[in-house]
């Protein structure tokens, strides 16, 4: 069974942030689908939401990390600040690729930056 999962954004990498968009996984964590819905989310069956932000699995990356990185690079965006943790692995939210998901919570969200609140958890 497919898994459908929705948040405030979704940070594909690969290109910009969406939001309110829903990533759609098979049984093995594949992407089958990216759903950029203009912002305008609505109720699909079996849509898990989540307060934050999806990210891609990105090899080395835990919250205290983050959020150091965060205070060395104030100038940067969140894509931009999550991009220097990509190293070689590429880590992205592309149809028929593999990809761990994390959520990213207790974000300021008005300014798409980690606060001291910040968790981050891996959902698949």
């Amino acid at each position: 069974m497919e898994t459908r999962l929705a948040a405030h954004y979704i940070f594909p990498i690969v290109s910009s942030p969406l939001k309110n968009a829903i990533l759609i996984l098979d049984e093995s964590g594949t992407v089958l689908d990216l759903i950029d819905t203009g912002g305008e989310l609505r109720e699909i069956a079996r849509l898990t939401f989540y307060c934050g932000v999806l990210i891609p699995e990105f090899p080395q990356l835990d919250i205290t990390s983050l959020h150091e990185r965060q205070q060395q690079m104030p100038q940067l965006s969140l894509h931009e600040l999550l991009c220097t943790f990509a190293g070689n692995s590429e880590p992205v939210f592309v149809v028929g690729k593999k990809a761990g998901v994390y959520l990213l919570s207790g974000l300021d969200m008005a300014h798409l930056r980690v606060t001291s609140h910040s968790k981050l958890k891996k959902l698949v």
